[in-house]
C-alpha cells in the first residue's frame, strides 16, 4: 500500500470500520512509514480532543426556530430585491413607454409646426426685421418662398 491510499483509509481504520485486508494492509503501512504513522497519530489525537469535549445538545425548538429564521430571512431578501428584480421586463417595458412618450410629444410639435398658419403681421415683421435685403437669396429662403414666386 502507498501513502496517498493508506492516508485515505486512516479515518476507517481509526473508527474500525475498514475491511480486514485494508486494515492490515494499512497497519504494515504504518510499521514501515513514519510519516502516515505520524498522520495517524494528528488524525487519533485530533479525536480524543474531540472526545473530551461536551455534546452539545440542542434546545427543543431550535429547528423550529431556524426555520422561521430562514423564512424571515427570505422576505427580506424579497423585499430588498426590489421592483425590477420581480418583475425582470418592467424596466424594458418603462423605456419603451417613455420612448414611445417623446416620439408622440415631438411627433406633435412638429405637425404644429409645419401646419401653422402665418398672420400678415408676422410675414411683416419678418420682412421689416430681416437682417437681410429684401429680394436677396437669404431673405427669400427665410421667408420660405421659391425665388420668383409671392408670398
Amino acid at each position: 500500500m502507498n501513502c496517498k491510499n493508506a492516508v485515505k483509509a486512516l479515518p476507517e481504520y481509526l473508527d474500525l470500520t475498514l475491511g480486514k485486508d485494508e486494515a492490515l494492509g494499512v497497519r504494515d503501512h504504518l510499521a514501515l512509514c513514519p510519516e502516515c504513522r505520524e498522520q495517524a497519530r494528528l488524525f487519533s489525537s485530533s479525536w480524543e480532543m474531540l472526545d473530551v469535549l461536551e455534546t452539545v445538545q440542542p434546545s427543543a425548538y431550535f429547528r423550529a426556530h431556524f426555520w422561521e429564521r430562514v423564512r424571515e430571512q427570505e422576505t427580506r431578501a424579497w423585499g430588498r430585491t426590489g421592483l425590477f428584480s420581480r418583475f425582470p421586463l418592467a424596466p424594458a417595458l418603462a423605456g419603451f413607454f417613455v420612448l414611445w412618450l417623446l416620439g408622440v410629444a415631438g411627433g406633435a410639435h412638429l405637425f404644429k409646426l409645419r401646419h401653422r398658419t402665418v398672420t400678415t403681421t408676422e410675414i411683416a415683421l419678418n420682412r421689416f426685421l430681416s437682417p437681410y435685403p429684401q429680394n436677396s437669396v437669404e431673405h427669400i429662403f427665410q421667408e420660405g418662398r421659391t425665388p420668383g414666386g409671392n408670398v
